[in-house]
């Protein structure tokens, strides 16, 4: 029996779409039991190869290193305290202000 506390992306269905509960809702602001009812839930990985979502990218400390953009480590009081659901949506908008393509 599958884990029910990971992610699966609809499209890669690799390692690199699997979140915990917790990530999930911290870093990308979704509830796991929405993911999971979605069947065309895409990891942000893909979404952003997709292009769905301009500066939806993964905010792992590995990929934005890899985008030569520091690690955001614990953000997610500092995006919170600013208002926003996650820390995905505090740095996408942090890149559209520094028009980051």
């Amino acid at each position: 029996m599958p884990c029910l506390g990971k992610t699966d992306c609809s499209n890669c269905h690799s390692s690199s779409g699997v979140f915990c509960r917790a990530c999930l809702k911290i870093r990308y602001g979704e509830d796991i039991e929405n993911v999971r009812d979605n069947k065309k839930w895409l990891c942000p990985h893909c979404s952003e190869e997709k292009g769905l979502n301009p500066y939806w990218i993964c905010n792992s400390s590995i990929c934005l290193s890899r985008r030569k953009i520091p690690p955001t480590g614990i953000a997610i009081f500092k995006a919170r305290e600013l208002g926003f659901k996650s820390v995905a949506h505090y740095l996408a908008d942090l890149l559209k202000k520094q028009g980051y393509k």
